[in-house]
């Protein structure tokens, strides 16, 4: 795959489109900054792998939640739930896709099957093996990115196909539990208790979606995607590295790389708050011969908070505010930014 990084036309006006809101059209120009050409078909078919896995999984003779029939019963609910939510929700809204080929975008049904799929995996399986839950979620994900990438989506339409997926999963199982009740069970299978030991050094690792909103005229605010990981070096202390894109306008990307420390402090059972201090340098990539009025390269100080919703054993839910200074070298010159997002993590 590639990315054609020369002069391209701004693919259809944003504002013709339903719905107009900052944050999509940030999304919009991360995908037409960095690569206008991406044309690829392979989502069709990564959105049914994560049922794949489940198919092969079992068919190994894994020991999982439920026995054949139960699971297949389950998951006939689920998927029967999510097809008549999307197709009902697609035929209200009728939004027009990024692309401007047809007026049903929302939500994405490629997404909402990735997750649904990715979520019976993780019903079944992740209960004793976390990591094929990780799996199946960063397959999902994948299919969701490459829904906007391939400019068949926008960023809402892909969220609220994860919401859908999930959901529909959830309302399956519980359908299928009291239809079933004990009966078909898997032999080994234990319903999860939910334990947070808050003395132990948890690592994680964690997808954000965030506004970025600039302080200065000539530079353009943005919608920002983050892939960061974290490693426990203490039970309240962690080693954190960020890698961010976020768009700045129709003719700016800029990426960035942050490292540095975070303290959490868990206040309630399902709660736990943080603080982060990042430091590290962000680039700017630039089209049709833009330049950035206080250099391309920049020093790149963040300090944050976050709450953190603890939803199982392995899973976290994240609401984060930053602060972000960016530092020309050489004149120290002060661009401050702030960040408002969500996200969501995986630690073990």
């Amino acid at each position: 795959m590639s990315c054609s990084l020369a002069k391209a036309q701004y693919q259809g006006d944003f504002q013709k489109t339903s719905w107009p809101n900052a944050f999509d059209e940030g999304f919009y120009n991360i995908r037409h900054n960095a690569c206008p050409d991406f044309r690829y078909k392979y989502d069709d078919y990564l959105q049914y792998s994560p049922a794949l896995a489940l198919a092969v999984i079992k068919a190994c003779g894994v020991e999982g939640r439920s026995t054949w029939g139960r699971m297949l019963s389950a998951d006939a609910f689920s998927a029967a739930i999510m097809a008549t939510t999307v197709f009902t929700v697609k035929s209200t809204t009728r939004r027009l896709r990024p692309d401007e080929s047809r007026r049903n975008s929302f939500p994405s049904g490629h997404t909402a099957t990735a997750f649904l799929t990715a979520h019976l995996l993780h019903k079944e399986y992740g209960w004793k093996y976390p990591w094929i839950s990780f799996g199946g979620y960063t397959l999902a994900s994948l299919t969701g990115f490459s829904r906007v990438l391939n400019n068949r989506h926008w960023m809402t339409d892909v969220l609220a196909g994860t919401l859908v997926g999930i959901a529909s999963a959830e309302l399956g199982y519980l359908i299928n539990d009291a239809i079933f009740k004990d009966k078909h069970g898997g032999k080994y299978y234990e319903e999860p208790v939910f334990f947070y030991d808050k003395d132990i050094k948890q690592h994680d690792i964690e997808e954000i979606f965030a506004y970025r909103f600039m302080f200065h005229e000539w530079i353009a605010s943005g919608s920002m995607v983050a892939l960061q990981a974290s490693l426990g070096v203490h039970p309240r202390w962690k080693t954190r590295l960020r890698l961010g894109l976020t768009s700045s306008g129709r003719n700016r990307n800029t990426y960035s790389v942050l490292a540095g420390g975070v303290f959490s402090y868990p206040f309630a059972k399902r709660l736990e708050a943080e603080a982060s201090l990042l430091g590290g340098v962000s680039i700017a990539e630039y089209m049709d011969g833009g330049h950035d009025p206080i250099g391309g390269c920049v020093i790149d100080l963040n300090a944050g908070l976050a709450l953190n919703l603890i939803v199982s054993n392995n899973f976290k839910l994240k609401a984060l505010v930053e602060s972000e200074n960016y530092i020309q070298t050489g004149s120290w010159f002060f661009t401050p930014a702030l960040i408002v997002g969500c996200g969501g993590s995986f630690y073990f």
